[in-house]
């Protein structure tokens, strides 16, 4: 992932995502991405970025930690990076 994609990332997590409950938002990333990371084939991608959109929704109003934003920023990465194999970006449409 090239450093304009890193920022944002970063950017969008802060925006959608920085006050999300961080134990709850957790794990319903980590599970996120292991779908999106599972997936071979393009209408998967789609629907994990859909997914994706439908977490923000859930947990955009709880507020995590400096520490646990940056976990939370780590998974959103690693699932989009996934994504990006079947030229799927989370960030391009919901």
């Amino acid at each position: 992932m090239n450093v304009a994609t890193r920022l944002t990332s970063l950017l969008m997590f802060t925006v959608l995502l920085a006050p999300a409950c961080s134990r709850d938002a957790t794990t319903e990333l980590e599970a996120w991405k292991a779908s999106a990371c599972s997936c071979k084939e393009h209408s998967c991608a789609t629907k994990q970025r859909r997914e994706f959109w439908r977490l923000v929704q859930e947990f955009r109003d709880d507020n995590p930690s400096k520490a646990e934003a940056q976990k939370l920023g780590a998974l959103i990465d690693e699932g989009q990076a996934c994504l990006e194999t079947m030229s799927v970006d989370i960030y391009a449409s919901n």
